[in-house]
């Protein structure tokens, strides 16, 4: 038994707690709680530090050259567990290397429908190729790429044959008006250019998650949905009706202009919601950023301060993100029983007047976790990522 003494425990689905201890077992929690009533146990003093659970990015996009060190940087930073798109080959690959844990998407795309049987066929071989390089930590998905990239037909029979395959499946929705003008109006650059590459482009529904719920991909496959910048509120609804999953990406729809996603209605309707930093550049992967952005964002749109709490916040960044992935069950909080996954960040210099959370989240932007540990094995250490041990 290996136990973790810090100031501070942000365990997510309980309050904080003071002078707590998280000890090990193995690979797992056996203990969250006060100091003086853990069990016995090697120890670890993390001193002036608050212990949170491993951060969740729910949505990176990765590519070949540089999964290895957008991953990399995401450990250091105490992500622990993500969901990839982009290149899965050298996704799959590196994630396995590093000894992190998430779901790795291998994309399907197809607007035309004489693609149809090809594209099927091809996300069919490639998922039997890296089948046999799944791990306990990490597995694959399928996504498509999107109403405007994927036609309806192969949208759905992809959707299906994962469903079949119980595999997860992303699909980026509503990240744009030009996404909306597609499909209600079928105009725009998306038509404009399927029309050029001899596409019969015709209106097709009300907004992307509107076509979900009409082909029945939303009921049925319940997918994560990406971005969700453009939604209104039937659309908030049907989401939660149907159980699907948003990954919330604020600092990239900030960059690109797409807007300010409804994320409090989403979370006021149960919807589970998890933050993703949608970018392979290693500087890129500050999920605790993520979580300070969206809150900033909520209050300015809102005209509430408080539209997001800062507990809230990191939740997103936690539970949230784990929800969203559909591995809550093992990772996402410190519950005796799971996965010990965990990041401890230095208070040295924070206001600690307040809630610990509150002085986490406003007070160390940017500062990294002293200590990383995934599944009970520690991958960082002062900032130094560590070679994984077996």
């Amino acid at each position: 038994m290996l136990r973790y003494h810090a100031r501070w425990l942000a365990p997510v689905s309980s309050p904080p707690i003071e002078h707590g201890t998280v000890a090990v077992d193995g690979g797992r929690i056996a203990y969250v709680g006060p100091r003086d009533a853990a069990p016995p146990g090697r120890d670890e003093e993390l001193g002036e530090s608050i212990v949170v659970p491993g951060l969740v990015d729910a949505h990176a996009r990765l590519g070949p050259d540089d999964a290895d060190s957008a991953l990399a940087a995401g450990l250091r930073a105490g992500v622990t567990t993500g969901g990839a798109s982009g290149s899965a080959d050298e996704s799959l690959r590196a994630m396995s290397a590093l000894g992190v844990r998430g779901i790795v998407y291998v994309e399907v795309v197809g607007p035309h429908p004489a693609e149809h049987d090809a594209a099927l066929a091809t996300l069919a071989a490639r998922v039997a190729r890296l089948r046999p390089l799944e791990t306990d930590r990490v597995r694959l998905g399928v996504a498509p790429c999107g109403v405007h990239a994927v036609h309806e037909d192969l949208l759905v029979d992809a959707c299906a044959w994962a469903v079949g395959e119980r595999l997860p499946i992303a699909i980026p929705v509503a990240e744009s008006d030009d996404e909306i003008a597609f499909l209600r109006e079928a105009e725009g650059p998306f038509a404009r250019e399927l029309r050029a590459r001899g596409v019969d482009v015709v209106r097709r529904s009300y907004s992307p998650v509107h076509l979900l719920k009409e082909l029945g991909i939303a009921d049925v496959a319940t997918p994560l949905l990406v971005h969700c910048v453009k939604l209104g509120d039937s659309d908030v609804s049907f989401v939660a009706a149907a159980g699907c999953r948003v990954a919330h990406c604020p600092s990239s729809n900030e960059r690109r202009g797409r807007g300010v996603a409804p994320l409090v209605e989403l979370l006021d309707a149960g919807v589970a919601v998890g933050l993703g930093t949608d970018s392979g550049a290693a500087g890129d992967r500050d999920v605790l950023g993520e979580a300070r952005l969206a809150a900033r964002l909520q209050a300015r749109r809102l005209g509430r301060p408080d539209a997001v709490s800062p507990a809230d916040a990191l939740r997103l960044a936690t539970f949230g993100g784990a929800r969203a992935l559909g591995l809550d069950a093992s990772v996402g909080s410190l519950e005796v029983g799971k996965e010990a996954d965990l990041a401890a960040f230095p208070l040295d210099g924070a206001d600690q007047r307040d809630d610990p959370v509150a002085s986490l989240l406003r007070d160390l932007a940017g500062v990294p976790p002293a200590l990383v540990v995934v599944a009970g094995r520690v991958r960082v250490r002062g900032g130094r990522l560590l070679a994984p041990s077996r």
